[in-house]
């Protein structure tokens, strides 16, 4: 019996495009049909993706009520708007929904203001009517019950938003290492949101002499006013060392932007920058990740070899821009096996 998927998938970071060329490429058998939120026509979608432009459309649109109601299996991917309209409209159709989790759309919650416990309401209802939770990483469970204790009893899976296998990996990967002598810099963070704690890193490197190292910090979306507050710190710590990138650039930019660095540091406080990670790991950086954090037992239960953000402050530059390719393809063999578990858990979603 062939299987009919409805997706929902947010529309930030071309992750629609990303998990629609994915699910298309490894499980062709099954009849999938894609939609993303965009009300103000901000991205530009595969031509298979059906874009919706208001909430009326749930209302009105009835291939939107068929494709639902026919469907053996909703997968709601990225909750940051979705849960009202299946707390409301279609709360019936929960039984069947998977509501796969990316991390700011729960670990918000940890702020218990009057507007969040609000919003919460509704996301009660979907995960307890759901019929599983997807976190994107599996050592989230626990920070997810946290917030969700009646959620002890769902079915749990995890895996992340992959996309459409890239030939071109392999090329930049080549490219990275027959260049890597050339690599100097550093980057830090993904995003102007402050749980990438840039502030923290930034004054670890204080007295550091960089001895022509440049500093990277992509804040290209996020918060507006912290972005504006780490440019106005880095340029202090850093001088023109510092490198702001407020630009949104195309995947192609951004990796030949890293391929020029050779260490990422990542101090977020819970489970984000996973697209960032697997580009540094796959062109050969080195990577500092919070101990604390739970990317760093999932990383390390997959034989990554990382470092703690804590250590920074006792090393110096060249301490920490010490890594060889030789250290470089000790990753390797994760990623593929990364690689191998995250197919494996889409299946066991999906089926």
């Amino acid at each position: 019996m062939i299987k009919n998927i409805v997706f929902f998938v947010d529309k930030s970071n071309g992750f629609p495009n990303a998990l629609y060329g994915y699910i298309r490429e490894n499980f062709p058998d099954y009849n999938t049909c894609f939609y993303s939120i965009d009300r103000r026509n901000e991205i530009e979608l595969d031509t298979e993706i059906n874009k919706i432009k208001s909430y009326k459309e749930f209302l009105l649109n009835r291939k939107i009520s068929k494709d639902i109601r026919d469907s053996d299996l909703i997968i709601i991917s990225g909750v940051f708007t979705m849960q009202y309209i299946f707390a409301t409209i279609y709360r019936k159709y929960l039984s069947k929904t998977i509501l796969q989790f990316w991390g700011g759309d729960f670990y918000q919650f940890k702020n218990q203001n009057m507007i969040n416990r609000i919003k919460k309401f509704f996301y009660d209802i979907c995960v307890d009517k759901s019929k599983a939770i997807v976190t994107m990483i599996s050592t989230e469970k626990k920070e997810f019950i946290s917030i969700f204790p009646f959620a002890l009893k769902k079915t749990f899976y995890y895996t992340p938003v992959p996309g459409k296998n890239d030939p071109q990996n392999i090329v930049y990967r080549k490219k990275a290492l027959s260049e890597f002598d050339k690599s100097i810099n550093i980057v830090i963070g993904n995003s102007a949101t402050s749980t990438n704690q840039h502030k923290e890193i930034f004054e670890m490197f204080r007295n550091k002499d960089l001895k022509g190292v440049k500093v990277l910090c992509p804040l290209s979306y996020g918060d507006s006013r912290y972005r504006d507050e780490i440019i106005e710190l880095g340029k202090e710590i850093f001088g023109t060392s510092f490198i702001p990138i407020t630009e949104f650039l195309t995947l192609s930019e951004y990796k030949e932007l890293l391929m020029h660095c050779r260490v990422g540091i990542y101090n977020t406080n819970r489970q984000q920058g996973l697209g960032n990670i697997s580009i540094l790991t796959n062109l050969g950086k080195k990577i500092y990740i919070r101990k604390d954090n739970p990317m760093w037992d999932y990383y390390s239960n997959l034989g990554y070899r990382l470092f703690d953000c804590d250590d920074l402050a006792n090393q110096d530059i060249e301490e920490i821009m010490q890594w060889s390719i030789d250290d470089a393809r000790l990753n390797f063999d994760a990623i593929e096996k990364r690689n191998a578990d995250i197919i494996s858990n889409w299946k066991k979603i999906l089926t």
